[in-house]
């Protein structure tokens, strides 16, 4: 599998490098990390106004120009939430440097760093112009994503779960305090985190590390870090899981429950836990799949995920009003027989099987890459994809038997659709 290398290239800067030759496009991204807080806000809009315009090239028509003369390289806003951290910032492809000999790389990293060093600025501010414009877009992606139920009923559920953990809180902010933002307060903003926050690098591609180092490390040299990316605190369970039901107008009931594990990314059970979760709901071979969609007809779909950064679990499914009680307790049901120790050596080799192919498709993809490894980087985490493929071969029936006696039941959320909808 891929290698990453990884260095420091100044107090609070992280580079980490992929040298790969069998990708047709190279991939960048340059992101600051910032304490999941009530100013989510404020780092969720700062990348899209940067991204209007530098002072070489101060609107997105110029911008846009410059980047089709880089053979068409895009860059992105990209806010990654993670555990108790949120990363802000661009991400960048461009052609690979090997078809073309345009030192097109070192070009994308200028402009990248261009559009966090050198915005377009107006009196020694952000323009108010582009401020209000990205204000406007990000309360409408506010508003969309309710549009979206399948993934909205877990946001929502985490929400209910986590609302005395950083992790609960929406990674755009509340509208309330969008408002409020303009172009002296987002500027000071801006420059608060280029001074204090940690920032992580990444690179894929052909072009040799040390190269992508050196340029990198002269146009931050300047930076001065002094704050680490927030630790995740992992709570226990509540003494009584929590049912909320909301009405929402849709056709179909939509249920998430939240569950808790106590096992990170950084605990030596971590792929027991993750072949537990697989187990039961983590492919069309699974158990929620097999038995509670398929032989019970009881769902449209029935999924399970671990989240490494807080240790939740959580299990969504489609289904019809009528049948929430009975789907609940066939979940809970299943849970409990493979408490019991219930896992069958097939089982365990199948979901083996299927993690390891997952792990290995991942090589596939650079910016699949990029999010994997940028955001363990932002939670102080080392994630080596040829250490947790063999942990996963390691790992044994009792293991994942064992694991599981910990799993608790945390808060239950029913979006329930309007009749006649």
């Amino acid at each position: 599998m891929q290698t990453p290398f990884t260095s420091s290239l100044a107090d609070g800067i992280t580079l980490t490098c992929m040298q790969a030759k069998q990708f047709k496009t190279s991939v960048l991204s340059v992101t600051m990390t910032v304490p999941l807080s009530k100013n989510n806000g404020f780092a969720a809009i700062l990348p899209h106004v940067l991204l209007r315009g530098t002072q070489n090239y101060p609107d997105m028509l110029s911008l846009s120009r410059k980047l089709d003369t880089l053979y068409g390289a895009r860059i992105v806003p990209l806010i990654r939430k993670a555990g108790a951290n949120l990363a802000i910032g661009f991400i960048a492809d461009v052609i690979d440097e090997r078809f073309a000999q345009d030192n097109l790389t070192n070009e994308v990293i200028d402009l990248l760093c261009e559009l966090i060093n050198k915005p377009a600025l107006e009196n020694g501010y952000l323009l108010n112009e582009y401020v209000e414009s990205e204000k406007q877009n990000l309360i409408d992606r506010i508003a969309r994503l309710k549009s979206d139920t399948r993934s909205y009923v877990v946001r929502r559920m985490r929400e209910i779960m986590y609302e005395n953990e950083p992790f609960g809180l929406c990674e755009y902010g509340d509208i309330e305090q969008i408002q409020n933002i303009n172009a002296q307060n987002l500027t000071e903003y801006l420059k608060e985190i280029i001074d204090t926050s940690p920032m992580q690098i990444f690179y894929c591609g052909s072009v040799n590390q040390n190269e992508i180092a050196e340029k990198f490390k002269s146009a931050f040299s300047f930076k001065k870090c002094n704050k680490k990316p927030a630790e995740n605190i992992i709570l226990p369970a509540q003494s009584e899981p929590k049912y909320i039901t909301e009405t929402m107008p849709v056709s179909q009931g939509k249920l998430a429950m939240g569950l808790r594990t106590n096992v990170t990314a950084t605990d030596d059970n971590y792929p027991a836990i993750m072949l537990f979760s697989t187990i039961l709901g983590g492919y069309t071979g699974s158990r929620l799949f097999k038995h509670v969609r398929e032989k019970l007809s009881l769902c449209y779909y029935a999924s399970c995920g671990i989240d490494k950064f807080t240790g939740g679990m959580t299990i969504t499914s489609g289904i019809e009003n009528k049948n929430v009680e009975i789907v609940q307790k066939e979940i809970l049901s299943q849970i409990d027989d493979m408490k019991n120790g219930n896992i069958t050596e097939q089982e365990l080799f199948d979901a083996k099987r299927n993690i390891l192919d997952l792990l290995k498709s991942m090589n596939d993809s650079p910016l699949t890459l990029e999010s994997y490894f940028q955001s363990g980087i932002m939670n102080n985490l080392s994630l080596s994809l040829d250490n947790l493929s063999e942990q996963i071969h390691l790992t044994s029936l009792q293991d994942v038997i064992k694991v599981g006696q910990n799993i608790k039941l945390d808060t239950i959320y029913f979006m329930k659709g309007e009749e006649g909808v």
